[in-house]
C-alpha cells in the first residue's frame, strides 16, 4: 500500500543516499570530444536562488570509454536531498576526421541506502528519437540542446525496517538538433556551426511529499469493493436486485389472487346451485304435487302453466309472467347432469323444473322468493 504525506526539514534531512548518474552518448566518439563538464546551475532561472557552483560540490565526475560510445559518471556520496533542482551540461565537439554525431543516448541511475545497500532505486533506458508518432532513426548534431529531465522524490518503506531511499525517474526526454536525411547530415557535417552535440542533465528534486510504502492485503473484500467502484456501486447493484425481486413476487401474488378469486367464485356458483337443486328436488317432490299433474299435458316439455303464481300480488303477477313468457325450452341449458326421464314420470315436478331454469337464466334468488315460499336459509346470496 502507497500512502502519500507531506514532508518537513527532519524528514528531508533523514533522506541521505549515495546517488550515481551514468549516461552514455551511442556514438563513434571517445571522451577526447568532451568539452565544457565542470559546472553545476542550481535553482530556477531567473530567481533569487539561481546559482552556479562548481560540479565537484554536487558530485565526482568522470568519463570512461565504452563500446557503445563515452559515458559520463556522476557520483554523490551521502548526497541530501534538500536542492530543488539541478543542471549539468556537457558537449562532444568535432575533432579532425572524427565529427560530432550520436544516434541515441542510454542512462542508468542508482539510488542506495549507506546503511543498507541490500535495496537500490534504479532507472534505466535508451533514447533513440524523441517523436512519439514517428520511430525512424536520426542522428543528433548541432546547437539545439538534448534536455534529459530527471524527477528524484523520497519514499519511505515501512516493510523493509523504514528503509529510506530516493526514487529516480525518467521525466522527459527533450531532443535536439537532430538530422534523418542523408543530404541534412551531409551539409551539416559540412557546416562548421553545427560541429558538436549539446546534452544537459536536468534534476528535480521533488521534496514536498514523501511516499510510504506498507504491507497491507490487498486482497480483502474492501479492496475488492474498491476497485470495482466501492460500496455506491454495490449499494445500487442490490437496491436493483431487491427491486427486481419484490416485482417478481408481486406479478405472482396478483396471479395467485385472481387464480383463487375464480375458484372461490366457482365454488360460490356451484353450491348456490345445488342448495337450490336440492331444495327443490326434496320439497316439490311428485309425491306431493299429483293433485297438479292435470296442469301437465301432452306438451308439457314446450311450454309451463302455474297457477300459484296468480295467488301474488298484480305487481308479482305482472313481473312473473312477463319473465315466464320469456323462457323457451329449445335452448340448450347447462342444468347438472342426470338422467333424463320422460314428464310422465315421477322424478321431478314440473314447478321445480320451472324454478330451476329460472334460476339458471335471471339468477335472481328474489325473483324465486316472490315466486314460492322459500326460506331464508336455501336462498342466500353468499
Amino acid at each position: 500500500m502507497h500512502n502519500v504525506r507531506a514532508t518537513n526539514a527532519p524528514d528531508l534531512a533523514a533522506f541521505i543516499n549515495d546517488l550515481e548518474f551514468n549516461i552514455t552518448t551511442i556514438s563513434s566518439m571517445s571522451c577526447l570530444h568532451l568539452r565544457g563538464l565542470g559546472t553545476v546551475v542550481t535553482g530556477n532561472p531567473g530567481l533569487v536562488d539561481y546559482r552556479f557552483a562548481p560540479l565537484s560540490t554536487f558530485a565526482n565526475y568522470s568519463c570512461i570509454n565504452t563500446t557503445k560510445g563515452p559515458t559520463i559518471m556522476l557520483k554523490c556520496s551521502r548526497c541530501p536531498l534538500s536542492r530543488d533542482n539541478a543542471y549539468i551540461s556537457w558537449q562532444f565537439v568535432d575533432l579532425p576526421n572524427s565529427p560530432a554525431a550520436a544516434a541515441g543516448f542510454q542512462f542508468n541511475l542508482t539510488a542506495k541506502d549507506p546503511k543498507n545497500k541490500k535495496h537500490l532505486s534504479l532507472v534505466s533506458g535508451t533514447l533513440r528519437n524523441g517523436s512519439d508518432f514517428d520511430s525512424k532513426p536520426v542522428t543528433f548534431r548541432g546547437l539545439t540542446p538534448n534536455i534529459l529531465k530527471f524527477n528524484f522524490f523520497p519514499r519511505l518503506y515501512h516493510n523493509l525496517h523504514d528503509l529510506r531511499l530516493i526514487q529516480p525517474l525518467l521525466h522527459e526526454f527533450v531532443p535536439g538538433s537532430s538530422f534523418d536525411e542523408i543530404s541534412q547530415l551531409q551539409a551539416s557535417l559540412e557546416s562548421p556551426n553545427d560541429g558538436l552535440i549539446n546534452t544537459t542533465l536536468y534534476v528535480n528534486f521533488l521534496s514536498s511529499y514523501i511516499v510510504e510504502v506498507k504491507n497491507q492485503n490487498v486482497l480483502g473484500p474492501v479492496s475488492f469493493l474498491a476497485d470495482l467502484g466501492g460500496l455506491y456501486c454495490l449499494s445500487i447493484g442490490l437496491f436493483f436486485y431487491i427491486l427486481v425481486q419484490c416485482e417478481y413476487r408481486i406479478k405472482k401474488l396478483r396471479y395467485e389472487d385472481s387464480v383463487m378469486r375464480k375458484v372461490r367464485s366457482r365454488r360460490k356458483a356451484q353450491d348456490r346451485w345445488d342448495k337450490l337443486r336440492k331444495y327443490v328436488m326434496y320439497t316439490y317432490a311428485p309425491n306431493q304435487l299429483e293433485e297438479e299433474s292435470d296442469m301437465r299435458n301432452d306438451g308439457c316439455c314446450t311450454g309451463v302453466k302455474m297457477e300459484s303464481l296468480h295467488r301474488k300480488n298484480s305487481s308479482v303477477r305482472g313481473r312473473g309472467s312477463s319473465r315466464l313468457d320469456t323462457i323457451s325450452f329449445s335452448k340448450r341449458v347447462g342444468l347438472p347432469r342426470e338422467k333424463v326421464q320422460p314428464c310422465g314420470l315421477n322424478s321431478i315436478s314440473v314447478v321445480g323444473l320451472h324454478l330451476l331454469l329460472l334460476y339458471k337464466f335471471h339468477g335472481d334468488c328474489k325473483l324465486l322468493k316472490s315466486c314460492l315460499p322459500f326460506p331464508e336459509s336455501h336462498c342466500n346470496e353468499d
